[in-house]
Formats: structure tokens, sequence, C-alpha cells
């Protein structure tokens, strides 16, 4: 898996020239699936709970080391929503733009994604 010590990539590069790539769209399914069609569905809710923060594991700020940390000890949590593909056939390289586009309600003065 991605999180094994000996998974291939998980890195960053560089390079003279970016390589070509082609665009693929995937979307939030309502069953916590990542599809490449968009379909219709009703959205996914939680409650988020200021008192109760989901902990912060890696990332880059005042107090974390930048990088990329395992963030299973928090799939647990009601209010985290994970989303999963099934397996790609082959090895994949994730190269060009990378943009996500979210369309989120709250029902709170304040929420922060």
């Amino acid at each position: 898996g991605a999180l094994e010590d000996d998974a291939s990539g998980n890195y960053w590069t560089t390079m003279d020239n970016f390589p070509e790539f082609v665009a693929t769209k995937f979307f939030l399914g309502e069953d916590g699936v990542l599809k490449q069609n968009s379909g219709e569905g009703t959205g996914r809710t939680y409650k988020a709970d200021p008192a109760d923060p989901v902990p912060s594991l890696g990332g880059s700020n005042l107090f974390l080391a930048c990088g990329p940390y395992d963030q299973s000890p928090n799939l647990d949590r009601s209010d985290v929503l994970t989303y999963t593909s099934e397996p790609f056939d082959a090895a994949m390289a994730l190269t060009g733009p990378l943009t996500a586009h979210l369309s989120v309600t709250s029902d709170v003065v304040d929420t922060d994604f």
C-alpha cells in the first residue's frame, strides 16, 4: 500500500521538461467511492465539534514537520469523510496541475474545511 516503507512513489521529483499529461476527472460519490463518472447524489454530511477537532497529523505549519503522514488514526472519526477509488490496474504517476472543485454548505456561521 501507499503507506508502506517500500511502496513505489510517494515522493516529489523535478524535471527539466514536464511530461505530457491527460486530465482525468474524479467525482466524490455519496457512498465514499471516488468515481470517474459524476452520477447524481445527495452528498454526504457530518457534524463537526469545535471542542473535539480532528487532530493534525503532518503538514506544513508552525509545529509539525511537512511531508506525507499516515492519516489512518483519524479514519474512524465520525467527522472525517474519506473517498477511495477501485484499485488501479497498474502503477500511476500523478503529474500536471491538480485541482479540486468542491460544493459545500454549512448550517453554522463559521466553518473550516
